[in-house]
């Protein structure tokens, strides 16, 4: 995948929880109080699997120094 902001290549990788969920919440919503149960306005990226963990594709630009998750990739959807 190429970077939207230089165009260079980006690193595949993963963001990785032992703990819980993964979910993105906007920025001025407080984070849902029961863990693992995303709240209207979170979106679930990563389902946590007791014996996996749970991980995330991302994509990393070295030169821009960002990282680019792309939802249709998270959990097989």
């Amino acid at each position: 995948m190429k970077c939207p902001f230089c165009n260079k290549i980006m690193i595949e990788g993963f963001v990785y929880s032992a703990k819980e969920d993964i979910k993105w919440t906007p920025k001025d919503e407080k984070v849902g109080r029961v863990i693992n149960t995303p709240k209207d306005t979170e979106i679930l990226l990563a389902k946590l699997n007791f014996l996996k963990g749970c991980k995330i594709p991302v994509y990393r630009c070295s030169t821009c120094e960002i990282q680019l998750i792309i939802e249709k990739e998270c959990n097989g959807r």
